[in-house]
């Protein structure tokens, strides 16, 4: 999995970076954490299906986005080859894909996002401002998808830091974790909700907490830094 040298970062609050004087985050990812994991699978459902339509191939409608990016790459290698008689580098083809995902992903919550936010960690959020704790968005997903989500659903303000991942490359947690510890200082825990968030944040010994579908216990996160 390449890593590039520099992954862009925002913030809506200006932090500055601060590794002499490490200040105490608690992180958040997106995806089926911060919002609904039904999102990704309708986009991604969308996705498969157009392009099976395209390729005039039943077998592509079944893939998931969620799988490894050679599966992705290949889709968009064959509708290059089809309609434009090109082949493009992977990287040019991933970031293709994701630009057509970003714009089923944004159609889906800007027409209804009733049901998207996780309302417990909605109110964590909540809750962690009133003890001004600072709260970080750092997530895979890339970054041309995250900003403008989080400004459609209105909880841009609610992050002090958002660290996405680049439009043409899949990078793992850990990395994107690592880059915000070197940058931002250090992490009270970090929510999430699949294995992947688990052992990036076990690697690392940052406390994970991984979401409960059912509820969301944050009252011992409240602890300002």
């Amino acid at each position: 999995m390449r890593r590039p040298n520099n992954i862009r970062s925002a913030a809506a609050h200006k932090v500055e970076p601060c590794a002499q004087n490490p200040v105490d985050f608690v992180g958040f990812d997106f995806d089926g954490t911060l919002i609904s994991s039904d999102v990704n699978v309708e986009a991604s459902r969308r996705w498969f299906a157009y392009f099976s339509e395209v390729l005039n191939d039943p077998s592509v409608a079944v893939l998931s986005f969620d799988a490894h990016a050679d599966a992705v790459i290949d889709v968009m290698r064959r509708v290059n080859s089809k309609c434009r008689g090109s082949e493009p580098s992977p990287e040019r083809l991933l970031a293709e894909a994701r630009e057509h995902y970003r714009s089923i992903f944004l159609e889906i919550i800007s027409n209804n996002n009733q049901g998207i936010i996780n309302i417990g960690v909605g109110r964590a959020l909540v809750a962690l401002q009133k003890e001004g704790v600072r709260t970080a968005l750092i997530s895979t997903t890339p970054e041309r998808i995250v900003e403008p989500a989080l400004a459609i659903l209105s909880l841009r303000e609610d992050f002090s830091v958002v660290l996405a991942g680049p439009q043409h490359l899949m990078l793992d947690k850990k990395f994107l974790l690592e880059r915000f510890l070197k940058e931002y200082g250090a992490l009270l825990c970090y929510v999430g909700d699949s294995d992947e968030d688990e052992r990036a944040c076990a690697s690392l010994s940052i406390p994970f907490i991984r979401l409960d579908k059912d509820s969301f216990r944050f009252s011992f996160l409240l602890r300002a830094p």
